[in-house]
């Protein structure tokens, strides 16, 4: 008896250590897969004229401290770039918006005025706003490495209980200064050095 239970355990032992290879193996192949597609998309991006490159090989310097060295993200209202603050040399996010409206620009001046007084370890930090062209406005955050939507897949119960924690945390501040976000979902999430930090407020309510 006591052999069989042996057999069955060391049995038991060695499916597990497959399932774990397995599984190391999907994860290995879902972030070399998230990664080439990252690589494409930059690729494309690089290829297309964008508002702080329209034709020239270089990356200017906008608004005089700026330096953009990647664009990221591009949709039919805003361009997102890493960036370098050339005086701080710390590594920053520009999102540039487009303005087509009267409302685009209060959305957009909402989102600043709102955004730029929060200040929270599990917020992300609003650092500047400027005018890039007349029918363009730029909004300067701290940069995040990486978002929760993409680490979905690869999280442990222990992982995914602490990022409940954290936006626990950033929604409690919120409730505090009677901000409502309504706009809470995974790709608004941010992660910088291992703190979830809340995004994009240009939806959020405060009351009077």
């Amino acid at each position: 008896m006591q052999e069989e239970l042996k057999s069955a355990g060391g049995l038991s032992g060695a499916l597990k250590k497959v399932e774990q290879s397995q599984l190391k193996a999907r994860l290995e192949l879902q972030r070399a897969l998230s990664d080439k597609n990252k690589r494409l998309k930059r690729m494309f991006f690089y290829q297309s004229n964008c508002c702080f490159r329209v034709s020239s090989p270089v990356w200017p310097l906008v608004n005089d401290l700026y330096q953009p060295t990647e664009l990221c993200d591009r949709s039919d209202c805003f361009e997102l770039y890493k960036a370098l603050n050339v005086s701080t040399l710390e590594e920053v996010a520009i999102k540039l918006y487009y303005i087509k409206t009267e409302t685009d620009l209060k959305m957009v001046e909402h989102e600043y005025r709102l955004h730029s007084k929060l200040d929270h370890p599990n917020i992300i930090r609003c650092l500047d706003s400027f005018e890039f062209a007349s029918d363009k406005i730029c909004m300067v955050y701290e940069w995040a490495e990486d978002g929760l939507q993409e680490l979905l897949p690869v999280l442990d119960e222990k992982c995914t209980l602490e990022i409940g924690r954290m936006v626990a945390e950033g929604l409690k501040y919120l409730q505090s200064k009677q901000i409502l976000q309504r706009n809470l979902r995974t790709s608004n999430l941010l992660i910088v050095n291992g703190v979830v930090k809340l995004s994009n407020f240009y939806r959020s309510l405060e009351a009077d």
